[in-house]
């Protein structure tokens, strides 16, 4: 609670609705395989990494080269989203890794149901950003109601 006051206090705003994204990457190179915090306010999308250390079955593993962490946030208007795909998480890795400029194709049925998945979000300015999330029809949901201002 004290955590979703902080947000709300550093936004301006109430947070209408809330998630959490298991994974998170970006065609700009950015790739985050660490919970990422997604809410709603507004007519906007906040999300904001967390640092995630290493554990083995819930022991710490300590690494001889650790990358230091720099968190990540950002929000979005609603109205700069301009599709919401269901996509092959190995494919959103794939056009990470490459800073792929087009967005990728919507995964079938099938695919859907022996690949992991993952929400592709493709904004007005080009840039595709992929989210693991848990519903991707509750996450449409909330970004048509934020278009249309009843959040």
């Amino acid at each position: 609670i004290e955590f979703i006051k902080e947000k709300e206090s550093q936004i301006g705003a109430k947070i209408g609705w809330r998630t959490f994204s298991t994974w998170f990457g970006s065609n700009k190179g950015i790739l985050r395989e660490y919970g990422v915090f997604l809410c709603a306010f507004d007519d906007s999308l906040y999300f904001e990494d967390f640092e995630r250390l290493p554990t083995f079955l819930g022991y710490p593993i300590q690494r001889k080269k650790k990358v230091e962490y720099v968190r990540y946030d950002r929000t979005i208007k609603a109205s700069d989203i301009k599709a919401i795909t269901l996509v092959r998480k190995r494919d959103a890795e794939k056009a990470i890794r490459e800073k792929a400029l087009n967005p990728l194709p919507k995964a079938n049925k099938l695919i859907s149901l022996f690949a992991k998945t993952v929400t592709q979000v493709e904004l007005t300015s080009g840039e595709l950003l992929y989210f693991e999330l848990i519903s991707i029809k509750e996450f449409e949901k909330i970004v048509k109601e934020l278009k249309n201002g009843s959040i």
